[in-house]
């Protein structure tokens, strides 16, 4: 100790001062160091979940991209599988339509032609009753002519 104080070190200083700092170092090491390291690994075990959870998120994201892209190919087949059935049905109802108005416009041609072929034999009956009326009638006066004939040819023998 001598040799200390030769250099102007007094040793119980030192020693208190040595006590002192393994005293300050403890209440560091207590106090504050140990509660530093414990708000680091909490904010260590914080990110650590912020990256987990994302990479959840992300995992999720992709599965729920999936479903929707799955959805949106179903919808669209059925979207096709509705517009083909619209479509066959479209055709079917326009062919039915057709036939019935092929069935209909033979039905108004047949009615048509018996309605002309029945028009057709009234004007037949009609010019064979006006012929014959005027038959009839020429022939009255073909008589009629023949008989004044006949009258005046007997006349004229009389008077001769």
């Amino acid at each position: 100790m001598d040799a200390l104080s030769a250099l102007g070190i007094d040793g119980k200083l030192l020693i208190a001062q040595i006590i002192n700092f393994l005293i300050l170092m403890f209440l560091l090491y207590k106090f504050l160091y140990n509660p530093i390291l414990k708000i680091l690994k909490e904010r260590q075990d914080k990110i650590a979940k912020g990256l987990k959870d994302s990479e959840l998120s992300q995992k999720i994201l992709q599965e729920t991209e999936e479903k929707t892209r799955k959805l949106i190919n179903k919808a669209n087949q059925d979207a096709e599988k509705i517009v083909q059935e619209t479509k066959k049905s479209m055709e079917e109802e326009a062919s039915k339509a057709i036939s019935k108005a092929q069935t209909k416009s033979e039905e108004i041609l047949v009615a048509a032609r018996n309605q002309a072929k029945i028009e057709q034999d009234q004007i037949f009956t009609k010019a064979k009753k006006e012929i014959a009326d005027l038959v009839a009638t020429a022939t009255e006066k073909i008589l009629e002519t023949k008989q004044e004939k006949t009258q005046i040819a007997k006349e004229i023998e009389k008077i001769k």
